[in-house]
């Protein structure tokens, strides 16, 4: 007998992290999946410490990121890299600023706090920003 699998994202506990026509990206906790909307597949993406933080998928459906305590990078027929490096772990949020440009904003609560740019092509990274840590 061949059972059809349930869509994740039909779970009460998926959290959609971005959309666009093609693809839905989201979490179901600390797993991270990106369905193909179109072709009903879901590809799950590798797992964070904790829940990730946040994610985007570019504005031409080529590739994805997720920050959190690490970084998840999907490229269009490209395998999954994770980028787990001190500088970079405890991502906050992220912005696409070209086409395969992305500004990383790390945890701006530690010492840490920084926002540094991605080439998603290359993977090349450099921090353009250090700040100061929040405080209350």
């Amino acid at each position: 007998m061949v059972r059809k699998m349930e869509m994740i994202s039909r779970n009460s506990n998926f959290r959609k992290l971005d959309e666009n026509e093609k693809f839905l990206l989201g979490h179901l906790f600390e797993m991270i999946y990106l369905i193909n909307k179109r072709r009903k597949k879901q590809f799950c993406l590798g797992g964070f410490y904790g829940d990730p933080t946040c994610g985007i998928i570019s504005s031409n459906s080529k590739w994805c990121i997720v920050g959190g305590s690490v970084i998840i990078v999907w490229k269009e027929n490209e395998a999954i890299t994770i980028i787990d490096e001190k500088p970079l772990n405890w991502v906050h949020d992220l912005r696409q600023t070209g086409p395969f440009e992305v500004e990383i904003l790390i945890d701006p609560w530690s010492d840490q706090a920084s926002i540094w740019h991605l080439n998603v092509d290359t993977l090349d990274r450099y921090k353009l920003k250090q700040l100061e840590p929040f405080t209350c």
